[in-house]
């Protein structure tokens, strides 16, 4: 997969370089730029707020919920970038945002974005918790969680895209102290804590208040 970004991308120059709160115009509107990084490092909303629109990209889907990007131990300060957790926190300013309507960057318009974002927090917790149940049986990669997690044909033809979950999610879990991680050269081995077994009930897991901004992620896209 890398390969293949490698020898389809090439550089490029930015004529301007946007920051969150700038306006700029297009399209007739006047569009606010919003930061929301998770899913790339470089998402953004960009917010019509007379017509309560907001071009939106894949910050929210209507029928998937959105990947976010992985970056592997020592690649960040804190070990990993913890992009899931940024992104379910943009997620959730997302939803006090009074917009009618998001034009996302594929399938339809999200029409009750408050409602849909609801789901996709309830879905990540519910993951979180499958997690753990299987982490119950033993210490294992992001791959074996992922087997557990779904058929052996989406796993084979889809390898990339369910371990990305499962390490968003394993994210998650780090955060709120329930696994714990172990690196070597073979890969990254989770485990779960005594908090872990303590949260393995439903809706219970939770993150702590962070003490740190959490690094960019310094991964490739």
């Amino acid at each position: 997969f890398w390969q293949y970004i490698r020898d389809t991308t090439e550089d490029f120059g930015a004529d301007v370089r946007l920051a969150d709160g700038d306006v700029v115009r297009a399209g007739g509107r006047r569009l606010r730029v919003v930061a929301r990084p998770g899913h790339s490092t470089t998402d953004t909303l960009f917010v019509d707020d007379r017509d309560a629109i907001a071009f939106a990209g894949d910050h929210l889907l209507t029928t998937i919920s959105s990947n976010t990007e992985i970056c592997p131990p020592g690649r960040a300060a804190d070990g990993r970038a913890r992009s899931r957790l940024r992104y379910l926190e943009g997620l959730e300013q997302t939803r006090a945002m009074p917009l009618g309507r998001l034009l996302t960057g594929h399938g339809a318009p999200v029409t009750e974005h408050g409602r849909l974002v609801g789901a996709r927090l309830r879905d990540h917790r519910r993951r979180c918790e499958r997690i753990l149940a299987v982490l119950a049986d033993g210490p294992a990669t992001a791959f074996a969680i992922a087997g557990r997690l779904w058929p052996e044909r989406t796993v084979t033809e889809q390898t990339l895209l369910v371990v990305w979950e499962v390490v968003g999610n394993l994210e998650l879990l780090l955060d709120a102290h329930a696994v714990a991680e172990r690196a070597g050269d073979a890969g990254s081995v989770f485990e779960v804590t005594p908090d872990g077994h303590a949260v393995r009930r439903p809706g219970a897991v939770q993150r702590r208040p962070r003490r740190r901004p959490v690094p960019e992620c310094a991964g490739r896209r």
